[in-house]
């Protein structure tokens, strides 16, 4: 089901609920030629970008991608001049509610529309401020354009499952959402960059070696020649010499008939310093 408000002959807006096939066949009773003759306003979800800003929000609110309801909504004919005017961003669509931030700069990108929210700061509207942190901290994830369809193309024979395409249209408000209808409407933030591949083979090496040391650590003759590889990585004084030698040995000759009995105590206390 998709929300819709739709202007009554009276000149009052009217909320209502339609699938796919009533908003289609609601289009096609009140347009001419594509041309929509009665006022309606329509929801599409939208991206967001937190990566390229410090107080404001890059949004990506609208594309050519289909939606749920197999529509798309072109953003080559997007009208922002009434918009720019009063330039808004609402919770949820809640018209009754003071806005909780603005865009600034609406304008289509490389194919999209694009533009920066600004949210409200906590001196003014504590609960705007809320919402602004929650997107940046990527709590919500969702946002949702108001338009109203102005030219509609109706794709009787889809290559996909296109059915309607909003050509023109014009931006009435944009609003921050829980739950998007759209599954890709979700935020689009800056990926961890992808490590060297140098450094990922040294670090994957380094991981190897740590494990087959753990793995090593079996016998009596092992441990004592990886304490004595520990002594040389601390800077400890040669095990060659006889008095460092002699220590190594106290450590492992009560482990050597049973392999289990090696002295932890003393060898914490060396390695505690």
């Amino acid at each position: 089901m998709q929300h819709v408000r739709i202007k009554s002959v009276d000149g009052e807006w009217v909320d209502r609920d339609m699938d796919g096939e009533e908003l289609v066949a609601w289009l096609k009773d009140n347009s001419k030629d594509g041309q929509v003759t009665n006022d309606i306003t329509l929801f599409a979800d939208a991206d967001f970008d937190v990566t390229k800003q410090e107080d404001a929000v890059e949004w990506v609110m609208s594309d050519m991608s289909l939606d749920r309801d197999q529509e798309r909504v072109d953003p080559a004919g997007a009208d922002f001049k009434n918009f720019k005017r009063n330039p808004v961003v609402l919770w949820a669509h809640d018209y009754t509610r003071p806005a909780i931030g603005k865009i600034a700069n609406p304008k289509v990108r490389d194919g999209k529309v694009v533009g920066k929210v600004e949210f409200d700061d906590k001196d003014t509207d504590e609960f705007a401020w809320m919402i602004g942190q929650k997107v940046k901290k990527g709590i919500i994830n969702a946002g949702s354009i108001g338009f109203k369809p102005t030219t509609v193309e109706f794709v009787e024979e889809p290559k996909d499952s296109t059915r309607l395409i909003h050509r023109k249209w014009e931006l009435m408000e944009f609003s921050i959402c829980n739950v998007p209808a759209n599954t890709n409407a979700m935020a689009v933030r800056a990926e961890e960059p992808d490590m060297d591949s140098e450094k990922l083979t040294a670090l994957e090496a380094k991981v190897a070696e740590l494990e087959a040391k753990i793995q090593v650590i079996n016998t009596p003759v092992e441990k004592k020649s990886y304490i004595t590889e520990l002594f040389k990585d601390k800077g400890e004084p040669s095990p060659e010499n006889d008095k460092d030698d002699a220590t190594i040995d106290t450590l492992f000759v009560a482990s050597e008939s049973s392999g289990q009995k090696e002295t932890d105590k003393m060898f914490e206390s060396m390695f505690a310093k």
